[in-house]
């Protein structure tokens, strides 16, 4: 159930913001405001393109949150019992947060490929192009004989993305519920403002990485990580790793919500 549950919440949380994510990856890239990058995408290749690769975070958006999630209270009730207490909910915020990390690292890997493929989609500028169809020929050319392996392409950053970036997020999200334990107010609007706290979080912990891990896998011609953060440097100093971070923080904070809200809605139902 918690599998089934993180996938559903995954696909919502992806289908509801992804032109901000669209808009964040392209900033990442160019270094324009957020106003400027949409305008430019309306103007150049219609609404429509603000959903380029949605389908693959779609599929595995869903995967990995059901992966993570699923990982995250299964490793929280082995650490439980292994520590000898009675329930999971008595772990400290601390051991909650190292299960999340633990689980996120497992979820990374699964979500390589998909991650890719979307960022090439977003990337690619081709006018009124169908975007479905763009990502479908990212798709097909990592199908050829012998690509498959470069489908796994910058899939170390990830990991190192995912391991201590939900180590933030599920981190905060767990301390914030618990601070709000005491409010009277309904189940799911709890879980909404810890998520939407949660989610800023631990994007904040991790967005150099990220804007490192866009630039590798969604433009062909690098060879190492060394040398894209050289040239986002030199580009643009140090602020160059933080580009598109305000419309990032944005995104995750609506997707998190949605996601987190339909999750646990989900689980209390069993």
């Amino acid at each position: 159930m918690d599998f089934i549950s993180g996938w559903t919440g995954g696909v919502c949380g992806t289908l509801l913001v992804h032109p901000l994510d669209t808009i964040r990856t392209r900033q990442a890239v160019h270094g324009l405001g957020l106003m400027t990058t949409l305008r430019g995408i309306l103007q150049r290749e219609g609404f429509a393109s603000l959903y380029s690769g949605v389908f693959s975070p779609c599929l595995t958006s869903g995967v990995w949150k059901g992966v993570t999630m699923s990982a995250h209270y299964q490793t929280q009730s082995l650490l439980s019992k292994y520590r000898g207490l009675s329930r999971p909910q008595d772990l400290s915020v601390l051991d909650v947060a190292v299960c999340a990390s633990v689980a996120g690292m497992v979820g990374g890997l699964v979500v390589s490929p998909a991650e890719l493929v979307k960022s090439r989609t977003q990337i690619c500028v081709e006018g009124n192009i169908n975007p479905y169809k763009k990502e479908l020929k990212q798709v097909a050319a990592l199908l050829q004989p012998g690509a498959w392996t470069k489908a796994f392409r910058g899939a170390p950053l990830i990991v190192l993305r995912d391991g201590p970036g939900t180590f933030a997020y599920l981190g905060c999200y767990e301390y914030a519920k618990r601070q709000l334990e005491t409010l009277s107010w309904p189940a799911w609007t709890k879980t909404a403002l810890a998520a939407s706290i949660a989610g800023p979080v631990g994007w904040m912990a991790i967005y150099p990485i990220e804007v490192v891990r866009i630039r590798f896998q969604g433009e062909q011609g690098w060879t190492s990580y060394t040398e894209v953060c050289k040239h986002i440097y030199a580009r643009n100093g140090f602020s160059g790793f933080f580009l598109g971070l305000g419309t990032c923080l944005i995104r995750s904070s609506f997707q998190i919500s949605c996601t987190l809200v339909i999750f646990e809605s989900m689980r209390a139902w069993r």
